[in-house]
């Protein structure tokens, strides 16, 4: 199941997503207080965090994300460089 908790491996990826692509109809125009605020929400909703969680740029990169442990880095070499 493609869930926040099991799909990203770090809390500030999610802040990243979130701010480049939100809201739907004019992607980027959250401020980083409302984007902390929906991160917050979302990882609550995901029991990430509590419910009360405050988030900013220290506590956020402190969120240890339940799957972060199960991402791989792909170290495979050879074969066409992509730039």
């Amino acid at each position: 199941v493609r869930a926040i908790g099991n799909y990203w491996p770090y809390a500030t990826t999610l802040y990243d997503y979130t701010a480049r692509t939100m809201p739907f109809t004019q992607p980027g125009s959250l401020t980083p207080n409302e984007v902390y605020a929906l991160v917050a929400y979302l990882l609550a909703e995901n029991k990430i965090v509590p419910a009360d969680a405050a988030l900013d740029q220290r506590t956020l990169a402190q969120v240890v994300m339940p799957a972060r442990h199960r991402f791989v880095r792909d170290n495979r070499t050879g074969g066409k460089v992509v730039k």
